[in-house]
C-alpha cells in the first residue's frame, strides 16, 4: 500500500481535488442558484441565434459587448440540452472544475525543486486547490452562466505551460512546444473575459524580471517570448480583426467604468484601493449574486492563512523550506489580476471583476497553512497537530455550507420571477403570449431592457414563431381580440384593470412562485382548456 501511494500520490491527490471540484459544481446545479439572471439569458439568446443562423461570432455587441468564445461553447451545450438554465450553467461548472486541476498542477510545478521541497510543493498544491474548490467565491461563479469563469482557467494554463517551458529551457524542442502552448492559452483567454486584456502585461513583467535576474540567456529568452507573443496574437486574431473594424466595441464598456473618468478620480481610486484591501478579510462584495451578505471573500480562518502566506514569504526564515526561485510570480499574478478591478470604479469591491486573483489568493492560503504547520510541528506537542488538522478540515467545510444551506435563503437576485413567468406562459401552447415590459432596468437591447432576455431565452421557439410578443405599457391598445395570455413583468394593478375594461369576460389568474406572486390575464375567446 505504501509503495502504491509513493508511486501514484500525485495522481491520487489530483483525482481527489478534481472529484471534489466536479461534485460541488454539479450538485443541485439545476436548482442553485435559483432563477435565471438576464445577463445569463442574453448569452443564451445570442447562442440560440447563432444555432439558428450558423453565425458564431467572435464578439457579441449587445449588453455592453461580450467576447464570443464562451457564448459559442454555450451554444453547443444548448444544442445538446435545450434552452434551459442548466444548459448555460453547465459550461461554467466544467470550466470551474477544470481550473482546480490546472491550479494543482501549476502550484506543484511552481514550487518543486529538491526532493524534500517536492513533498512540500505537492502538499501546498493539494491544500490550495482543495480550498479553492470548496470556496464560496469560486464555487459561486462556477455555477453561473457568466464568461468570467474562463479567466482563471486560461490564465493558469498559460502560466503552467510557461513554467514547464522555463524548467525545460535547455531542451529547445520541448521548451519551444511549451512556449507555443502558453501562447495558445493566453490567446484563448483574450477571447474569454474583458479583464483578461491586461494579462499580456503579466507575461511582459515576468520576462522583465527574468532579464533583470539574468536567470536565462537574454537573447534566447527574448526570442522564445516573441514566439509566445506571436502565437497569442494569431489565436486572438479573429477578435482583433473585429476590434479593428469596430473600435467602439473594444472600448465601449471601458469608457463607462474607469476611475480616471469619474468626477473625482483620486478620491475614487483611494476608496477603491481601500475596498480591495478589506475585500479578503473584512468586507467583500455586497452584490447578492456574487457573495453572501457582504462577507469577506475568504472565511475568517482562511483569511488569516492568506495573510500568513502573503506576508510570510517576504521573510527568509519562514520561506526557508520553499523554492523561492519562481515564488515572485504569485505576487505578480495577484497584482495584475487585481489591477482590472482597481482601475474600475464601479461596484468595488467587485468579486466578479477580480475573479482572476482567486488562484493566487488560494496559493497564499495553502502556503500560509504550510508555514503554520511547520511552526506547529516544531513545537512537538502531540495535541497541537491534530487540533490544527481539525481546524483546517472545519475551515474547508464552512463555505460549502454557506453556499448550499444559507445563501439560497437570502433570495439572491437571479430574476426568479421572470423565469417563473416564462415557465407559466409555456403552459399555454394554443394561446398568443404577451409580456408587458414594465421593468426598465438593464441595458437597452433591440428597444427593450435586458430584463426580457430571461423569458425570451426560455420561450425562444414561441418568439420565433410569433406566438410571443413584447409590448410596452402604452401599447396595450394593440392587443387583438384573440385567445391570449398576458403578463406584466412587474406587478401593476392598473394595467390589469385596463385589460379587464377592454376584455371584461377574461380571467385574472394569481400565480405563486418562490419570491411572491404574479397575475396573468387570460382571454379565452373559444373556451380552450388551459
Amino acid at each position: 500500500m505504501t509503495e502504491f501511494w509513493t508511486k501514484n500520490k500525485i495522481v491520487i491527490l489530483l483525482f481527489v481535488v478534481l472529484f471534489t471540484a466536479f461534485f460541488f459544481r454539479f450538485w443541485q446545479l439545476d436548482s442553485i442558484p435559483p432563477g435565471l439572471y438576464p445577463d445569463e439569458a442574453m448569452n443564451g439568446v445570442n447562442a440560440l441565434e447563432a444555432i439558428d443562423n450558423g453565425q458564431y461570432k467572435a464578439f457579441y455587441p449587445e449588453n455592453n459587448g461580450r467576447e464570443g468564445l464562451f457564448i459559442n461553447i454555450q451554444a453547443a451545450s444548448i444544442a445538446l440540452l435545450g434552452n434551459t438554465p442548466l444548459a448555460l450553467r453547465i459550461v461554467s461548472a466544467k470550466f470551474g472544475a477544470l481550473t482546480i486541476g490546472a491550479v494543482f498542477l501549476f502550484l506543484w510545478l511552481l514550487l518543486q525543486n529538491t526532493s524534500a521541497n517536492n513533498a512540500i510543493a505537492l502538499r501546498i498544491a493539494f491544500i490550495s486547490s482543495l480550498f479553492m474548490s470548496l470556496s464560496f467565491w469560486h464555487l459561486n461563479f462556477s455555477r453561473i452562466g457568466f464568461r468570467a469563469i474562463t479567466m482563471p482557467f486560461f490564465l493558469i494554463l498559460a502560466l503552467t505551460f510557461l513554467i514547464l517551458a522555463l524548467r525545460n529551457f535547455s531542451k529547445f524542442r520541448l521548451s519551444t512546444f511549451y512556449f507555443l502552448s502558453a501562447g495558445i492559452f493566453l490567446g484563448l483567454g483574450l477571447h474569454g473575459y474583458t479583464p483578461f486584456r491586461l494579462m499580456p502585461l503579466l507575461f511582459i513583467a515576468i520576462f522583465i524580471v527574468f532579464v533583470v535576474k539574468k536567470t536565462f540567456p537574454v537573447k534566447m529568452l527574448f526570442w522564445r517570448f516573441c514566439l509566445l507573443a506571436i502565437t497569442m496574437t494569431l489565436v486572438f486574431s479573429p477578435l482583433l480583426l473585429h476590434f479593428i473594424k469596430n473600435p467602439n466595441d473594444f472600448s465601449n464598456r471601458h469608457n463607462k467604468i474607469y476611475f480616471f473618468q469619474q468626477e473625482e478620480p483620486v478620491k475614487t481610486l483611494l476608496k477603491t484601493l481601500k475596498d480591495y484591501a478589506l475585500m479578503f478579510n473584512i468586507k467583500g462584495d455586497c452584490n447578492s449574486r456574487h457573495n453572501y451578505i457582504c462577507n469577506p471573500q475568504l472565511n475568517y480562518v482562511a483569511g488569516i492563512f492568506f495573510l500568513i502566506g502573503f506576508i510570510g514569504l517576504w521573510f527568509k526564515k519562514l520561506r526557508k523550506s520553499f523554492d523561492a526561485r519562481y515564488l515572485w510570480i504569485l505576487y505578480l499574478g495577484f497584482f495584475f489580476t487585481l489591477l482590472p478591478a482597481i482601475l474600475a470604479s464601479e461596484g468595488s469591491p467587485h468579486a466578479l471583476r477580480s475573479i482572476g486573483t482567486i488562484p493566487f489568493v488560494f496559493a497564499f492560503v495553502g502556503i500560509g497553512i504550510e508555514i503554520a504547520y511547520q511552526k506547529i510541528k516544531a513545537v512537538k506537542s502531540f495535541l497541537i497537530i491534530p487540533f490544527f488538522v481539525l481546524l483546517v478540515i472545519t475551515t474547508l467545510l464552512v463555505d460549502p455550507y454557506k453556499y448550499f444551506a444559507k445563501w439560497p435563503k437570502t433570495n439572491p437576485d437571479f430574476s426568479q420571477n421572470y423565469l417563473d413567468e416564462a415557465l407559466f406562459l409555456k403552459q399555454f401552447p394554443q394561446y398568443q403570449k404577451i409580456i408587458i415590459v414594465n421593468a426598465s432596468t438593464g441595458v437597452n437591447t433591440q428597444g427593450f431592457p435586458t430584463t426580457i432576455m430571461t423569458s425570451k431565452y426560455i420561450l425562444w421557439q414561441e418568439f420565433k414563431s410569433g406566438a410571443l410578443a413584447y409590448i410596452l405599457p402604452e401599447e396595450i391598445s394593440v392587443i387583438k381580440e384573440e385567445n391570449f395570455v398576458a403578463i406584466s413583468m412587474e406587478e401593476n394593478q392598473s394595467l390589469l384593470e385596463e385589460l379587464k375594461n377592454r376584455f371584461p369576460e377574461a380571467k385574472i389568474l394569481k400565480q405563486d412562485f418562490n419570491g411572491g406572486e404574479f397575475a396573468a390575464f387570460v382571454f379565452d375567446k373559444n373556451n380552450l382548456e388551459y
